[in-house]
């Protein structure tokens, strides 16, 4: 019986230590998102789709933070961005994907967050985030299609 209860404490700490992250600890910087939009340039064609997946939910997730720090210029030019690496999402998206369910949850995790974006913004800031959210959707419907062909 006493072991159980050090089992359970110890897996509700260990579950409140992960829960109790921040998103904002998981955002890449900019460095970072370039990086990573060259790894997905120079990845074979089966890996791309997913790379630029990744790369376009980090991308939101790092102009949610900048809109909330007041950084508004920074993240609207990221958002415009995002939508062109959403364009090339759905360009690429042919054939043998690998990981294809991984990046439409991800895409879906980022028009989730494009939609918070949308509520919280300035009414002159959405339009873009507008844009950049319509960009997504068609990113994952590509991708549900995709899926569902295979």
């Amino acid at each position: 019986m006493r072991n159980c209860l050090a089992c359970l404490l110890l897996f509700s700490a260990l579950f409140a230590s992960t829960c109790a992250m921040s998103p904002a600890e998981n955002v890449r910087d900019e460095q970072a998102l370039d990086s990573l939009e060259l790894r997905a340039a120079k990845a074979p064609p089966r890996d791309q789709c997913y790379l630029y997946a990744e790369l376009i939910k980090d991308s939101v997730e790092y102009s949610v933070r900048q809109y909330a720090s007041g950084n508004s210029e920074k993240a609207a030019s990221n958002l415009r961005r995002t939508q062109k690496l959403a364009h090339m999402f759905r360009t690429m998206l042919t054939g043998n994907v690998k990981k294809l369910k991984r990046a439409q949850s991800m895409l879906r995790r980022a028009a989730f967050r494009l939609t918070d974006l949308l509520h919280a913004s300035h009414y002159e800031d959405r339009p873009l985030v507008k844009d950049t959210l319509a960009e997504v959707d068609r990113a994952e419907q590509a991708a549900l299609t995709q899926m569902f062909k295979e």
